[in-house]
């Protein structure tokens, strides 16, 4: 009998390091797509980030942005060239 339990612990340990692995992995993907949310809010809701943003984008051109761009944004001009020579 003891030779039957050892068998089986035996066969549970690679397994349960397998699931450990594949647990670690979904929790490190999880926090790094609440980190890119969380960036993503901070950068949409305030007047710093949506700057942030904004400079981000190639070929736009916003003249005197104020406020954040999910509130209250306003812009006295905005351009963007479509194609780049």
């Amino acid at each position: 009998m003891s030779t039957d339990a050892a068998d089986t612990e035996t066969e549970r340990a690679p397994r349960s390091r397998s699931v450990r692995g594949v647990l670690a992995a979904l929790a490190l993907i999880g926090l790094l797509l609440l980190t890119a949310l969380g960036t993503a809010w901070w950068a949409a809701r305030t007047a710093s980030g949506s700057a942030w943003l904004l400079s981000l984008v190639p070929n736009l051109k916003v003249t005197g942005p104020r406020g954040a761009l999910l509130g209250d944004f306003e812009a006295q001009a905005v351009s963007y060239r479509f194609f780049e020579k």
